[in-house]
């Protein structure tokens, strides 16, 4: 494409990929700027800062706590924590699973039976469906035989694994958020610039998989994980350890990076009018997956991402109003035909489908060990 046409098509995405949307998901229309401010303040210090938020936004230590819970009836926000699982010797997977037709239900109940799957979503348009492994290390080449194996076995038509880092993403980005107005701004020449002139963050591929962390440890990390509101009296009564000890333990979490941080789990665009998608992006090198990944995080659309071990490649996990995605479309083919994208692939997941558990804790023995399961 020569200059003019690449002008020519700049000025078609600004005059007409500006889109402006209205009452997004349900009661998010009521959010005020306090409330993006106090989710902002979580998502940085964890929930149970709630004196520091305070002080922070100069407001009482009763209002973040009542928004808050407003927030969790209202728009179902959840605060979720994000852990370095390769700290406690677990390598993520996610596996791309398309079954034969006749053999879908056995094969995954087969596959819900194994000890270490945490999510799985079918993919819409198709068989298949997409699950996440968290894995320990010392059995994942056990892991990997094991899932291949089930190629013959149930006759998979295609069967892919890919570790992967660890997730990055705190939930969907406000920047272009109107409180007042309450609408999105989306203006698609502003996403193409910040995905593809972000300054690049670091994104490596974990250094190791020892165990840095003793069963309770474990055991508080995993509690954390599916609710960071839960409170210390009551991780202290799942673990039979005295309140002190969880503050003190989740303290130290953190200082050591075992607690990485926070995410705000809300969709901000409403569910009958949007679509969960999970998008691969291959690039030519770390320097244009990192650009990317920089400029995802100041996008609205993302949840999390995560890094391709071994490879310059990010799985994305997007929530986008269905207008969006022509645009999000035509920007990915236009990256790829001008080099910066080596490819990509997007599917829509059925987000009804969605089954997801923690790791089970008895899976770690007394020693700290993980048991093949």
């Amino acid at each position: 494409m020569g200059i003019d046409g690449k002008l020519k098509e700049l000025r078609e995405l600004s005059e007409t990929h500006v889109h402006f949307l209205r009452q997004p998901y349900g009661s998010f229309y009521s959010m005020d700027s306090l409330d993006l401010q106090i989710i902002e303040e979580v998502r940085k210090r964890g929930p149970s800062n709630i004196a520091e938020i305070s002080r922070v936004l100069n407001v009482a230590p009763s209002t973040v706590s009542r928004r808050l819970e407003k927030m969790a009836v209202t728009l179902k926000l959840r605060i979720l924590t994000n852990l370095a699982y390769h700290k406690i010797g677990i390598r993520r997977a996610i596996v791309e699973i398309e079954p034969e037709a006749g053999s879908e239900a056995e094969l995954m109940e087969r596959v819900s039976s194994l000890g270490y799957w945490f999510q799985s979503y079918r993919v819409l348009g198709s068989l298949g469906y997409l699950v996440g492994f968290k894995i320990p290390y010392g059995f994942y080449n056990a892991y990997e035989s094991l899932l291949n194996s089930l190629k013959e076995k149930y006759g998979v038509k295609r069967l892919s694994i890919h570790p992967l880092g660890e997730i990055v993403g705190v939930g969907p980005c406000f920047q272009n958020y109107d409180a007042e107005s309450k609408r999105w701004r989306i203006n698609w020449s502003d996403i193409r610039r910040s995905l593809t002139e972000s300054s690049p963050i670091i994104l490596d591929d974990p250094p190791g998989y020892s165990m840095e962390a003793d069963p309770l440890d474990v055991q508080i990390m995993l509690i954390l994980e599916s609710d960071a509101q839960t409170s210390m009296s009551e991780i202290a009564r799942i673990t039979g350890v005295s309140v002190p000890t969880v503050s003190n333990r989740i303290k130290k979490l953190t200082a050591n990076g075992l607690i990485l941080g926070y995410v705000a789990n809300i969709l901000p665009f409403p569910l009958e009018d949007s679509r969960l998608l999970q998008l691969i992006a291959e690039f030519p090198g770390r320097t244009e997956m990192q650009t990317f990944a920089s400029g995802l995080l100041q996008t609205p659309f993302l949840l999390s991402f995560q890094k391709e071990i071994m490879k310059p490649t990010l799985f994305a996990r997007l929530y986008l109003p269905n207008r969006e995605y022509p645009s999000l479309s035509d920007l990915l083919r236009s990256l790829v035909r001008e080099g910066f994208l080596k490819g990509f692939s997007v599917v829509e997941l059925d987000m009804t489908s969605e089954q997801s558990r923690k790791i089970p804790v008895g899976l770690l023995d007394s020693k700290g060990q993980w048991q093949f399961g």
